[in-house]
């Protein structure tokens, strides 16, 4: 995709073969020339991103183009690519450079008629002509739906589900460990504090004496984890659990995370250190295509907060570990050294909102 106006301009030579010789632009050449990906990528996105294949889309936007989704307007009018709003703020120079080279731009729009099929066409000039009125209609229905929300002091929805428990409003997770574990008296005095720390936001006070952590000890090998996922299930199943535990995780503290643990000091509410969060359900013996396991690092600051809310408001533990994996290669927290889910994207603008 052209990054600046000059280099748009250096297209003109392909619009003319376009223009003269259409029948001899590849296909190559011709994504050049739209500024759209590879065949595969626009297949890819519009598969994952709007469940429907990049044919039918096509269509849909060709013969009934007042049907479609923001989304799938957007798909279109971004080139097929997934970019984020900040990527789409060069539209302005772009009609400035229509305005100051009207012959470039005339040659531009035919070279492109010339390459596209009849259905991609009409797609396109069709998406042209109604994305500016369906991204406002967009932008006034999320208005609405934001103004319907509780105010920012209200607690959040995990937090008022706690508070509006009938009866025991315990809340927490399960800790497995190994039986006279070496350091374990100093790790739960560590822990202590994770247990006491406060998250700032509306409700928490009112659900922060009612947290809890069970600690179960075992006597198998630490990398028998068969054991502990159906040992968790058995007590899931005969509801051996408080209301209020996570029913779809289990926790580990194996002797390597246990020794990253620590603290700056005593009420400093300062923490590192890791966890090992590991589902129930799941076959460790099986990598899927993602490389998923069923077990992820969880930073010991945000159990007990983020980590919770997402797992107890129908989040999976792959949807954490995808997040983690977004999270780290995007380079989102520069300068943070990334080893465990804790800083996350989840509750981030997702696209096509982004």
């Amino acid at each position: 995709m052209s990054k600046t106006l000059e280099e748009l301009a250096q297209l003109e030579p392909l619009w003319d073969k376009a223009i003269q010789f259409s029948s001899n632009v590849s296909l190559e050449e011709k994504h050049r020339m739209m500024e759209w990906p590879p065949l595969d990528e626009m297949q890819a996105n519009a598969r994952r991103f709007l469940g429907i294949s990049l044919e039918d889309l096509l269509i849909k936007a060709a013969t009934n183009a007042e049907s479609l989704t923001y989304a799938e307007c957007r798909l279109v009018h971004d080139q097929f690519r997934i970019k984020k709003r900040m990527e789409m703020g060069d539209a302005w120079d772009r009609y400035q450079w229509s305005r100051k080279h009207p012959n470039l731009f005339v040659k531009r729009i035919q070279a492109q008629e010339a390459v596209l099929t009849v259905n991609e066409l009409k797609a396109v000039q069709a998406v042209d002509e109604i994305f500016n009125r369906k991204q406002n209609e967009e932008l006034e229905t999320r208005e609405i739906e934001r103004q319907k929300k509780p105010p920012q002091d209200m607690p959040q929805e995990w937090v008022q589900k706690i508070i509006d428990r009938e009866g025991d409003k315990s809340w927490g997770c399960v800790f497995y460990h190994q039986k006279a574990m070496t350091g374990w008296k100093e790790f739960m005095e560590l822990f202590s504090g994770v247990l006491e720390m406060p998250h700032f936001c509306p409700g928490y006070e009112e659900i922060q004496d009612h947290k809890f952590a069970q600690f179960i000890p075992f006597e198998t090998e630490e990398s028998d984890l068969t054991l502990l996922q159906q040992d968790f299930r058995n007590r899931r199943e005969k509801d051996d659990l408080k209301s209020g535990v996570l029913k779809n995780v289990l926790f580990l503290v194996t002797d390597d995370a246990r020794l990253s643990c620590g603290t700056a000091g005593e009420g400093s509410g300062i923490f590192w250190g890791y966890l090992w969060a590991i589902d129930p359900d799941w076959v460790l013996s099986e990598v899927d295509e993602d490389g998923y396991d069923g077990r992820l690092k969880i930073h010991i600051n945000f159990i007990f907060f983020r980590f919770y809310e997402f797992m107890s408001m129908g989040f999976s533990l792959k949807d954490l570990w995808l997040d983690f994996q977004y999270v780290k290669s995007n380079n989102l927290y520069p300068g943070v050294d990334i080893n465990s889910w804790g800083l996350t994207h989840l509750d981030k603008p997702k696209w096509p909102f982004n």
